[in-house]
């Protein structure tokens, strides 16, 4: 048997970078753990996570109760950041759900023209009212004592603000809100902190 030059061995190893692999209940989406591509558990409902989100995740900078994965895209998710750097996500313009895009919303507000009131909801698939037609629901990835904001302005200004509305996220877990809205122009905007990707308005 040849033997083996270890210091040219040294030299010639190539150590595999290690993978990081989120466990998920596949019922809910919950995470149940974060683990390296060494130890991975015996299941086969994993999602790999990049380098970055894993290590934010083991610095408990990121809470494993708010990461989630979306059963729809099957995407790993995260509810809620501690640390909000894009200005977007400070403070969000909620488009009017027939300009926007966004085909599932997260967060549905519609305004009832005739009372002038909000209603908030959340979607099915988040565990709130709002109909998605989905049939993933799951359970709820967040601190239900989040509060949740929304800035009533002048339209497109959100320096003038006629009323600020504050509840909970779990206000509308499984209800919606309704607020009254008193002195506020007929064309007006609602920015709000993003907590989750996805908020529209209805007029009505």
């Amino acid at each position: 048997m040849a033997e083996i030059d270890f210091d040219e061995w040294i030299k010639s190893f190539k150590q595999e970078p290690i993978k990081y692999f989120a466990l998920f209940d596949p019922v809910n989406g919950s995470i149940s753990g974060v683990y390296p591509n060494t130890a991975l558990p015996n299941s086969r409902t994993l999602v790999e996570l990049d380098d970055e989100t894993a290590s934010l995740i083991h610095e408990g900078k990121i809470q494993l109760q708010n990461c989630f994965v979306d059963l729809d895209s099957g995407k790993f998710e995260i509810a809620e950041l501690k640390v909000l750097n894009k200005i977007d996500d400070l403070l969000h313009r909620i488009v009017e759900k027939k300009w926007s895009s966004i085909d599932k919303e997260d967060v549905y507000v519609k305004y009832l023209t005739t009372s002038r009131s909000l209603r908030f909801e959340l979607t099915d698939r988040l565990g709130g009212t709002r109909k998605s037609g989905s049939q993933s629901k799951r359970k709820l990835h967040w601190d239900g004592s989040t509060t949740m904001t929304f800035l009533i302005t002048d339209y497109n200004d959100p320096n003038i603000v006629f009323e600020v509305i504050k509840f909970k996220i779990d206000d509308i877990v499984g209800k919606s809100k309704t607020f009254k809205l008193n002195s506020i122009p007929d064309k007006f905007s609602i920015y709000t902190k993003r907590i989750f990707p996805n908020y529209v308005i209805d007029i009505k």
